[in-house]
């Protein structure tokens, strides 16, 4: 295999273009307090800065703080700082998904991962999608553009194809979630599902 000679410039503007795209975001309500909103697909989690949090006024969310048994780490695998666990309301265009759960991320991480954007806010968790789905769910594909908008109906469209891809292989009359449990001893074992 040889090496290309290129000029440096015009390659790394090229790669720049391939690699990178704009990030999904979304003027939201959380609580009735406006924030933009960076939608992330691949995230186990839905987030908000410590700073957003500290602001609201109207109705401030209990905190439970989980910190001392869940551990939270970023795609490194480096540890994400977070403050504590709050349920909110959240106003999407024309829709409120109730009891939304989120992580409250201490400052500096937002920072560093959000240096050119404004956002305060991370959506991201399969429960987020979940939770939009089945408000929406009953009415026609132009009703869940008006309550949504297009941008996130398309997303929602996307989760939806994911979900039916994970159920493809299952009995259509046994719906089966599958997940792992930490267990004493050495040997795998099945638990079937809803016995526990």
């Amino acid at each position: 295999m040889g090496v290309k000679s290129v000029d440096s410039v015009t390659f790394s503007t090229e790669i720049f273009n391939n690699v990178t795209g704009k990030c999904s975001e979304i003027d939201i309500l959380i609580e009735n307090q406006p924030v933009r909103s960076l939608i992330d697909t691949g995230s186990q989690v839905s987030t908000i800065s410590e700073t957003f949090f500290n602001s609201l006024l109207e109705k401030k969310p209990v905190l439970y703080d989980i910190t001392k048994w869940m551990k939270v780490t970023g795609a490194n695998d480096l540890p994400i700082p977070y403050v504590g666990y709050i349920e909110v309301d959240i106003n999407i265009i024309n829709t409120c998904i109730p009891k939304v759960g989120m992580l409250v991320v201490k400052d500096s991480e937002v920072r560093i991962h959000s240096r050119k954007s404004k956002t305060q806010s991370l959506l991201g968790s399969i429960n987020f999608f979940r939770k939009v789905k089945d408000t929406v769910d009953l009415h026609s594909e132009n009703k869940q553009i008006e309550m949504i908008g297009k941008q996130l109906f398309s997303i929602l469209t996307l989760y939806n194809i994911s979900a039916e891809n994970d159920t493809e292989n299952i009995d259509s009359n046994e719906k089966v979630a599958l997940s792992f449990v930490k267990i004493a001893g050495k040997s795998p074992v099945l638990i079937p599902a809803n016995s526990m």
